[in-house]
């Protein structure tokens, strides 16, 4: 296990979750692995979701990979009433945001 990936033992395999690459969309990645299972990204796993901030959208959102057959994802869920939106100034530097006088609800 690297120091950037957590691994999680289930039955069915093993869930795995990572500090995703895209500077503009930081996030984390979880992936399915498991016995001769692929898809086009990962050698022996498939992508489940990805937890990340939309810099299009300025909020965080899901990006859900519902079906491991499908290249493309099946849901994106933005998460609502994280930051009271008026009261927040928000900027990402380096893949991490720095929110000024956030509210969490």
């Amino acid at each position: 296990m690297k120091n950037d990936e957590l691994t999680v033992r289930t039955p069915l395999g093993e869930l795995l979750v990572g500090i995703k690459a895209d500077p503009d969309y930081p996030g984390i990645a979880v992936a399915f692995r498991s016995l001769d299972m692929n898809d086009c990204f990962n050698e022996g796993s498939i992508r489940l979701a990805w937890i990340e901030y939309s810099p299009d959208k300025c909020c965080l959102q899901a990006i859900v990979y519902g079906d491991g057959n499908a290249d493309d994802y099946t849901q994106r869920i933005e998460f609502k009433n994280v930051l009271d939106q008026d009261k927040c100034d928000t900027e990402v530097h380096y893949g991490y945001s720095e929110v000024n006088e956030a509210i969490i609800q």
